[in-house]
Order: structure tokens, then sequence, then C-alpha cells
């Protein structure tokens, strides 16, 4: 689930579209199983905690 919340906030998915849902179902097959038709998404958490409001 933690994955998933990732994967839609870094790359701004809307989860109602048919595309998106097609990326997040390959990304989460990738992620659980090693298996899926695109590369596992890379997600640069080095800025991660560090943004000041």
């Amino acid at each position: 689930m933690q994955r998933q919340n990732q994967l839609i906030n870094h790359f701004g998915l809307d989860v109602s579209d048919p595309e998106a849902q097609e990326f997040l179902f390959d990304q989460i097959k990738l992620f659980l199983f090693n298996e899926g038709s695109r590369p596992i998404a890379e997600i640069d958490t080095s800025k991660e905690g560090t943004i000041k409001w």
C-alpha cells in the first residue's frame, strides 16, 4: 500500500484513469512478483522529509 501511495503521489496519477490503473497494476506486479510489462518505476526519495512549508 505504501508503494502504491508513493507512485500515485510521485507521478500525480489520477486513479480513475484506465492508463494510470494499468501503470499501477504493472508496478505492483513488479514490486510483489517481479513480473510486468514495464520496468519498475524509480522514485527519488533523497529529499524525502526535507521540504519546509
